[in-house]
């Protein structure tokens, strides 16, 4: 055999293997309909722990990195029992929810777990991720899931009909309009001062995109669903499009520590976003070593009565060597289909704390 044939042949039992170990669902299905109060089971095997992605209602508190606020709508979902097992060669994870709703419409995937804690989602799988939000590579085995209103289509985020989502996009980006109707043949449509937005693209399972917004664009939309009547047939939004430079969507981190930082002292980390309101969001931490020292502290300042500044500080006590490293700051705005990051390398000075005990002793001398 030559190299050649060789490298081929190499590569083939490589592209085998890793189908044959990638996750996958029992039976395998790209899309499933139920209609509400069915009980939605699932069954994932793989080689290695596998675990689910899956939706839910958007207004759980679950949902969120801190307590739940008054004004939040009712949490109607429900969580699923999730269960484990391996039967000496393969593993396997069974999820179950009783009386779906139809609010849990959306993506389930079934991943490794230990791809999911390197992606930072360990423990915040429930928070409706998508296919946007991994790369090929991780090996997530998705299916649709489509929860029915019998004879009343309507949308999966369906607030009360007075309720106006507020979108913030910059000029020459895209705005994703996250109304996705809760059966798969619905009639959907955008639009703006009684017309249709006729340049706008729809896609049954992530809702409506507007490409290369520009000021004109700004103003109040409806999506609507022909289909259906009652509140949950149309969702409400209004579009600010602006050409400010400002930290819309982009966390940005101050670092309150002293100047340099030393073993024992401090740290103090602040990451700041600008955020629209009626969105589910995420701002998380992905810092080098997590321990007991670590807390964390949160603030909320109304910008305007369309959006709001969120900061989540970051307080490590007493640092020391293993604390030092690339600390990352991410915004994660699933409907948005927002992710980004700010990161900041922290280096733990031990040559001025050599100065600072020679300081020290010299004082205690006296």
């Amino acid at each position: 055999m030559d190299f050649q044939s060789f490298r081929v042949l190499f590569l083939l039992v490589n592209i085998y293997e890793s189908w044959a170990n990638s996750p996958s669902f029992i039976p395998s299905n790209e899309r499933i309909n139920l209609f509400e109060d069915s009980t939605l089971e699932l069954k994932c095997t793989g080689q290695k722990n596998v675990t689910f992605i899956y939706a839910s209602d958007t207004s759980c508190s679950y949902y969120m990195s801190e307590p739940a606020k008054e004004n939040e709508y009712k949490c109607s979902s429900q969580k699923p029992i999730i269960t484990y097992e391996f039967d000496g060669e393969k593993y396997l994870a069974l999820f179950r929810r009783e009386r779906v709703i139809f609010q849990e419409t959306g993506w389930y995937g079934c991943i490794e777990s230990d791809k999911l804690i390197a992606e930072g989602w360990n423990g915040l799988e429930w928070i409706g991720l998508t296919p946007d939000h991994f790369n090929k590579s991780d090996d997530v085995s998705w299916t649709y899931v489509y929860i029915l209103l019998p004879y009343r289509p309507g949308f999966v985020e369906a607030p009360p009909a007075s309720y106006v989502y507020t979108l913030y996009e910059k000029v020459g980006n895209d705005v994703y309009f996250s109304c996705r109707a809760t059966i798969r043949y619905s009639r959907n449509k955008l639009i703006k001062r009684g017309k249709i937005v006729s340049n706008s693209i729809r896609e049954s399972k992530r809702g409506f995109t507007l490409k290369n917004v520009a000021d004109a664009d700004s103003g109040n939309y409806t999506c609507r669903n022909s289909l259906g009547y009652g509140e949950r047939t149309s969702v409400q939004y209004v579009l600010i499009v602006t050409d400010k430079n400002s930290n819309l969507y982009n966390p940005v981190i101050i670092n309150n520590s002293p100047e340099p930082i030393i073993p024992g002292q401090t740290l103090k980390l602040k990451c700041s976003v600008d955020t629209p309101h009626g969105h589910l969001y995420l701002l998380r931490w992905k810092i080098p070593k997590q321990s007991y020292r670590v807390s964390y502290n949160y603030f909320e300042v109304q910008n305007d009565e369309h959006s709001f500044t969120y900061t989540r500080e970051l307080i490590i006590s007493g640092v020391t060597n293993e604390d030092e490293g690339v600390y990352e700051c991410e915004y994660v705005a699933p409907q948005l289909k927002k992710q980004n990051s700010y990161k900041i390398n922290i280096t733990i000075d031990n040559e001025s704390l050599v100065d600072y005990n020679e300081i020290d002793a010299c004082l205690n001398y006296f």
